[in-house]
């Protein structure tokens, strides 16, 4: 390889590696803004909670471009994934057997526990301050209300 072409390939090369590099950095955090869907096994009722920043959790599965967080029958879910995911939008959805799924809506903070009558909604929607660990945690709760938010 001769001296010239060795310099148009450094003058090439670099920005060109340079431009990969940058484009996979912003399509990463690019996919963690597209949202989350969370996915609530059949007919759950009940608190539950998501941790981030645990270093024995799960990675959060990405399916067609989809950020997808599968909460388990004890309403729980551990990601090592980072806290960002946490102020992510969500949509929430009953899964039913093989990949049916039914949308479920989310009711305001501030709504009246009284008028809820619909075991498909998600209330009190919370992110909670890390905790000493680094680790962080969204709760919610899925269902006719036992009580008031916390």
């Amino acid at each position: 390889m001769s001296n010239n072409s060795k310099k148009l390939l450094n003058y090439i090369g670099i920005p060109i590696l340079a431009l990969v590099l940058l484009i996979t950095f912003y399509s990463n955090l690019l996919n963690r803004w597209k949202g989350v869907d969370i996915y609530l096994p059949e007919g759950y009722q009940g608190d539950v909670t998501i941790t981030y920043n645990d270093p024995n959790g799960e990675l959060i599965d990405q399916v067609f471009s989809r950020n997808i967080i599968r909460i388990s029958d004890s309403g729980t879910f551990s990601t090592r994934e980072g806290a960002y995911f946490a102020d992510a939008p969500k949509k929430f959805y009953f899964v039913k057997g093989e990949g049916n799924m039914a949308s479920l809506e989310e009711i305001p903070v501030a709504a009246s526990s009284e008028t809820i009558t619909s075991s498909s909604v998600i209330r009190c929607l919370k992110n909670h301050e890390p905790e000493d660990d680094g680790m962080l945690t969204t709760t919610f709760s899925v269902g006719i209300p036992a009580g008031p938010c916390l």
